[in-house]
């Protein structure tokens, strides 16, 4: 055989062989994506339950408000029929990317819960905003309130300590818990159901 006669032959090999490959991905990816997807939604549930712990479960909330950028969806939290509070998921830009958040908020209008389930912020500086010492700082935080971030010094009221250096990842965080905050105004005539 020739070498014009032989590119014919490989390339219909080498064509066998990718579509063969291509199927067999396209079948484990059939398989393994509503499996992902159903884990996925388990550890947003558990997420949801960890910042509301009084909830039992939670409804998306498809009403008519217009909620800022950073707020990504809203749950109603709820236990026999009774609104507990809202679950409010956030995703301000932080210094590394989008950070993925969760904010409880009680029918008070408290923030009682806040967990991130997705970051890309700097190791050992960024990252040490998903500390339960930095998060404990917004918890008691109330609708009405405008949030700040301080570096130095011990925060008021309506302050923030920052992470030592990772200012921008803390202001992110607030950010985002502020957006939460500013939901649950707009929200504000859902608490008295």
């Amino acid at each position: 055989m020739q070498k014009s006669e032989k590119i014919p032959v490989l390339a219909t090999v080498l064509f066998l062989v990718t579509a063969i490959v291509a199927f067999v991905l396209a079948a484990v990816h059939s398989i393994t994506a509503p499996i992902i997807e159903k884990r996925a939604e388990e550890e947003l549930m558990l997420a949801r339950k960890a910042v509301l712990q009084e909830a039992e479960s939670f409804s998306v909330y498809e009403g008519e408000a217009s909620f800022s950028e950073e707020v990504a969806a809203v749950y109603i939290g709820e236990t026999d029929g009774k609104q507990l509070g809202y679950c409010v998921n956030v995703k301000p830009i932080g210094y590394g990317g989008e950070i993925e958040m969760l904010v409880g908020i009680t029918k008070a209008g408290k923030v009682c819960g806040v967990q991130i389930l997705s970051m890309s912020e700097t190791a050992g500086l960024g990252s040490k905003a998903q500390d339960a010492s930095f998060l404990q700082q917004y918890i008691g935080k109330m609708i009405g309130q405008t949030l700040s971030v301080i570096k130095n010094g011990k925060p008021g009221e309506d302050e923030i300590a920052a992470v030592s250096g990772a200012t921008v990842t803390s202001k992110a965080v607030t950010k985002g818990i502020q957006a939460a905050l500013d939901t649950a105004v707009l929200l504000e005539g859902e608490w008295a159901k």
